[in-house]
């Protein structure tokens, strides 16, 4: 953050938008009776990014280094698992927790290879393209979400893709950015 108010404004704004989000997704993917795999992965993301946002909030001065790691987990590993759970819903597949804890490790793994290549934006934008491709998939199955939602989540995607290619993510507008990342998310499953 640049310490004018109008980005000390914006940075709050991210990080209280972040903390509703996460708690809506957390909520949503609560464990209940028939708690399904791609529910426990939404769970898991949620509670990254919850994490993401209370530091955020609370503290605001932290060395660079302990910032980061939340940040990259959220952004490369959690929204990555998000955006996964996205395109099974849309393919109709139902896997297991133990699947999807073995995603969130390979996703890891991912990141770690794409960040010592110096391509972690390329690693976000494939990420993206896959949860606008999940968006478009059930125009196209007969499975996955409720095609009344379809167009409000493939808007939500473009104008999310299109904010990261004109800001790469500003420190400033990170968290705002994340939580609008959730909001396909909540789209494609209401149910479930």
């Amino acid at each position: 953050c640049d310490g004018r108010p109008e980005s000390l404004m914006l940075n709050l704004a991210g990080n209280i938008a972040l903390l509703i989000m996460s708690g809506l997704l957390l909520w949503s993917s609560r464990p209940g009776n028939s708690w399904s795999g791609a529910g426990s992965a939404r769970f898991a993301v949620a509670i990254i990014f919850l994490l993401q946002a209370v530091l955020s909030l609370l503290l605001v001065n932290m060395p660079y280094s302990l910032r980061l790691l939340p940040q990259q987990l959220s952004l490369y590993a959690a929204l990555p698992l998000l955006i996964c759970t996205l395109l099974t819903a849309s393919l109709g597949l139902n896997w297991s927790r133990m699947i999807w804890g073995r995603l969130l490790l390979a996703l890891c793994v991912v990141f770690e290879i794409t960040r010592r290549i110096n391509e972690l934006h390329s690693w976000l934008l494939i990420a993206l393209i896959a949860g606008l491709i999940a968006a478009v998939l059930p125009l196209i199955t007969s499975k996955g979400a409720d095609k009344r939602l379809v167009p409000a989540a493939i808007i939500s995607w473009v104008g999310i893709i299109f904010w990261y290619d004109q800001t790469s993510l500003a420190q400033h507008d990170l968290n705002l950015w994340l939580a609008a990342t959730i909001v396909p998310s909540l789209y494609f499953h209401r149910t479930g």
